[in-house]
């Protein structure tokens, strides 16, 4: 009865499921961890979408009046070219008068690893 049912809500919340294939990239807690979540939240586990990619570029303020979030660009990345959108348009100078530029791509299954040169075409 109600212990079973007490039973299979909790072991239905014991485990911790991403909603996407990733990478876990850093882990905050350890197995059997009592974790209390009425208070601050903790960061568990840091996990990266699998294929999912930002190109990060400085662009002049010229530049930057040109463009809007979802205008499509390119990226390439060791010699290999990704169809990508613009997700983030800074806000404030990064140095001088260049803004930061975030084009969001999809590598399709390529791995590609944090901090490698990319070059970025809109």
């Amino acid at each position: 009865g109600a212990r079973l049912m007490r039973a299979e809500y909790n072991l239905g919340h014991s485990r911790v499921v991403a909603p996407f294939n990733g990478w876990l990239l850093g882990r905050n807690v350890q197995v059997g961890q009592t974790i209390i979540s009425t208070q601050q939240a903790q960061t568990l586990l840091v996990i990266a979408a699998e294929n999912e990619y930002l190109a990060r570029a400085e662009v002049p303020g010229k530049k930057l009046r040109d463009l809007k979030i979802g205008d499509q660009s390119r990226v390439k990345v060791d010699g290999k070219t990704f169809k990508g959108a613009i997700a983030v348009l800074g806000l404030e100078p990064i140095a001088g008068n260049y803004y930061e530029v975030a084009i969001s791509f999809n590598s399709g299954g390529e791995l590609l690893r944090a901090g490698q040169q990319a070059e970025v075409k809109f």
